[in-house]
């Protein structure tokens, strides 16, 4: 008879000199820019121990600069309505200037910087980078109440 220790693996970051250490679970969605300049978004995917996955793209963790959470609601925010509402900015100061008046053409001038915001998606989350001390791994975590209530598995499961 044996014990089966239910656990999953995470991403954690460890900051010993801020004694700082934030997880992230697997399918969080992050955006991570790497050594080479990539910024990637997606949803995290743990392989092994030294690599991770987002949008079939595999990246190992040394070669990781910057990691940061990617909340679904701050990129439907920033992502998606400050874009449109731009260009229907755009849209309604063109109608303007070029039937009305040519004086609200500074209706244009604000509208691309609202599509270019749109577009560029600020940083409005913590990131995690490697030069101020964050360092990355993959460990196992025990299974979340979150998880034990979803799937049913307890932290130790009698096996035969």
């Amino acid at each position: 008879m044996g014990f089966v220790h239910a656990q999953t693996q995470v991403l954690s970051i460890t900051n010993t000199s801020k004694n700082k250490e934030v997880i992230l679970n697997q399918n969080k969605r992050v955006i991570v820019k790497t050594i080479d300049g990539k910024r990637i978004k997606g949803r995290l995917k743990i392989i092994d121990n030294e690599t991770i996955s987002l949008k079939g793209t595999t990246i190992s963790l040394n070669e990781i600069v910057l990691i940061r959470k990617n909340p679904l609601l701050v990129s439907l925010l920033l992502d998606g309505v400050v874009f449109y509402f731009g260009g229907a900015t755009f849209a309604v100061g063109a109608i303007i200037a070029a039937f009305i008046q040519a004086g609200y053409a500074g209706y244009l001038v604000a509208s691309a910087s609202l599509i270019t915001l749109g577009i560029i998606s600020p940083k409005v989350t913590k990131g995690y980078k490697s030069n101020k001390g964050y360092k990355y791994k993959i460990v196992s975590s025990p299974v979340s109440e979150k998880t034990k209530k979803i799937t049913g598995i307890t932290k130790s499961t009698f096996t035969h």
